[in-house]
């Protein structure tokens, strides 16, 4: 399940509310069992290093899976890598295009 941060609830009450509806729609759809358990992350553009935004989704989610007595495991991923905001891990990465040989077809849509 997903929510665009532009549609999630203002008030911490309520997007703890929303997380913890996701957490038992994971339950209860055999997604989270004791071996499995679902992961939360937050995609969103800037570097991949800790933001105002991660935190603040961050706060009701540790919440929410902690009323569910569920493992946590957020991440962040941005276009240039991901991280942990609560550990500090992170992995970074470069995305590799080959440049065309003919400008020309720069443009052309490949197949």
């Amino acid at each position: 399940m997903s929510t665009p941060i532009a549609e999630a609830p203002a008030d911490f009450g309520t997007r703890v509310d929303l997380v913890h509806a996701m957490v038992r729609r994971a339950e209860a759809g055999g997604v989270s069992t004791p071996t499995c358990v679902p992961w939360v992350w937050l995609t969103r553009s800037g570097p991949a290093t800790v933001d105002d935004l991660d935190l603040t989704v961050l706060a009701p989610t540790m919440h929410a899976f902690a009323e569910a007595d569920q493992p946590l495991s957020y991440v962040v991923i941005t276009r240039r890598g991901w991280h942990d905001p609560r550990s500090g891990l992170q992995r970074t990465w470069v995305r590799v295009r080959t440049a065309p040989s003919d400008p020309a077809t720069a443009l052309t849509p490949h197949r």
